[in-house]
């Protein structure tokens, strides 16, 4: 008996201690249940404000006063497919003229906005118009020189600022692309990102011609001559395999054709036949030699002003890039460089960041951009920008760029060195005249989508169409100190 009253209150013991376990886990359980799982780890948001401006880096300052100059106005048309080929076809009322070295200028001054206007309609029958193109577009140029430099003030009304390029999406899984030109991502149902543009061609007046033994050329025809229907976007195209198959292009790893001039080409047609038939390269080497080549000055409101320079390229046998190391670099399978989570906050942006603010979101090496980190979180529409950029370095630095965008209007400043000792450059002399043709990317457009204007002459300090003015310890100098040749 003794025994069994002992074990009884061992066993009541037991059992409380288990109802009481049982009680506290049920408690516990029922506070989980009621509490919201830890979430798991989410991407930091970036700080963007809204920033509507686009101030210049300030790499110079002009030593003059631009508002003692007077602008040239042009009027910059939009060319839809019109080609060399187009020029000098039937389907041009003054083919006849054309071929035989009548001045664009001399026929149609006066019309660009009428010319604009029908070929904006043209476009439609490609199938893929762009809405609301504009047909023409003014821009207001000023030049000047001083004892070592030329320099430019380019100023134009732009429907959008256009200051960045091609993004890489986060779509949860993978980095995608995402963004480019108008029409073809409007289709995509996808926000156009591509940026803004200016660009000249320069050469020696009376220079470059045509065609081989052509008694005319740049001068008359402006960049009409290193359009071809070959081009990309052109009507006469080759594919990319076409292109990668020729063996000129595919040992330079080129997979479209760009401008190039037909005298680098040893057979032509009207039809723009001809892209895969390029001169051997001593022959090139020789052209370019003998200063038969165009230069070509290009302002990228994303890919060159953020760093202040502009790019510096020239046309030859292609749409060639300056000696040495360009201000910006495209990441081509995904995003090897991302934001700075220390300067912004995160590695990424979001699209409407970028609607948001015109001119801080660009990638640059050394002040914004670190390498790209995979374990960080992302989150799904995360933006960052294909382009990198970066300090550019020998022949391809030489033009320093003034970019300033507000209240609708980019103006741009360049500078370069009037004689810069590189091969791939036009160098500059008073008392010379120079041919120049504008062209102007707007409202996220690519390749020919862009507006042109006729060839009209550069004079420094010696009378032309447009005038660079001496600079004497920053005073403008009277005009012309000396006749025209």
């Amino acid at each position: 008996m003794a025994n069994s009253r002992r074990i009884v209150p061992i066993v009541l013991v037991a059992l409380g201690t288990v109802v009481l376990a049982g009680v506290l886990y049920g408690l516990q359980a029922g506070r989980l249940a009621q509490e919201p799982p830890e979430p798991a780890p989410q991407a930091a948001r970036a700080t963007v404000g809204d920033v509507m401006v686009v101030d210049a880096v300030g790499l110079f300052e002009f030593p003059g006063e631009w508002d003692d100059i007077e602008a040239e106005t042009l009027t910059l048309w939009y060319p839809g497919q019109a080609s060399w080929q187009w020029l000098v076809g039937n389907k041009h009322a003054g083919y006849a003229g054309t071929q035989e070295g009548t001045s664009c200028i001399s026929c149609h001054s006066g019309q660009e906005q009428r010319l604009g206007q029908s070929l904006v309609g043209e476009s439609e029958l490609e199938g893929n118009p762009i809405p609301d193109k504009n047909p023409s577009i003014e821009l207001d140029v000023k030049s000047a020189y001083d004892e070592d430099y030329i320099y430019f003030h380019l100023r134009w009304e732009a429907s959008n600022p256009g200051t960045y390029h091609n993004l890489f999406r986060y779509d949860g899984t993978d980095w995608v692309r995402y963004g480019g030109p108008k029409p073809e991502v409007l289709e995509q149902n996808e926000t156009p990102s591509y940026e803004n543009r200016i660009s000249f061609l320069l050469d020696d007046h009376q220079n470059v011609p045509a065609f081989p033994d052509a008694h005319f050329g740049f001068t008359e025809m402006g960049c009409f001559i290193t359009c071809h229907n070959s081009l990309r976007a052109m009507p006469a195209h080759p594919s990319s395999e076409e292109v990668q198959a020729a063996q000129y292009w595919s040992e330079r790893g080129v997979s479209d054709i760009r401008k190039y001039l037909l005298t680098t080409r040893s057979t032509f047609d009207d039809s723009g036949a001809g892209w895969d038939q390029v001169r051997p390269q001593s022959e090139i080497d020789q052209l370019k030699a003998d200063g038969q080549f165009l230069d070509l000055w290009h302002w990228r409101a994303a890919r060159s002003n953020p760093v202040g320079y502009a790019g510096d390229d020239w046309v030859l046998e292609y749409r060639n890039f300056d000696a040495g190391q360009n201000a910006w670099f495209r990441q081509q399978v995904g995003p090897e460089w991302m934001y700075d989570p220390d300067e912004f906050g995160a590695p990424a942006v979001r699209i409407e960041d970028m609607e948001k603010n015109v001119r801080d979101l660009h990638l640059i090496q050394g002040k914004t951009a670190v390498p790209a980190q995979s374990d960080l979180p992302f989150a799904t529409d995360d933006i960052i920008p294909q382009v990198v950029l970066r300090e550019p370095e020998e022949s391809a630095s030489d033009i320093l760029a003034n970019g300033r965008y507000y209240e609708g209007v980019w103006t741009v400043e360049l500078r370069r060195k009037l004689d810069t000792g590189n091969d791939d450059d036009k160098q500059m002399v008073e008392g010379q005249l120079y041919d120049l043709a504008f062209a102007i990317h707007d409202d996220a457009v690519s390749n020919r989508r862009h507006h042109i204007s006729w060839s009209y002459s550069l004079g420094l300090n010696v009378p032309a169409d447009i005038q660079s003015y001496r600079l004497i310890d920053g005073e403008v100098q009277p005009l012309p100190l000396k006749p025209s040749p």
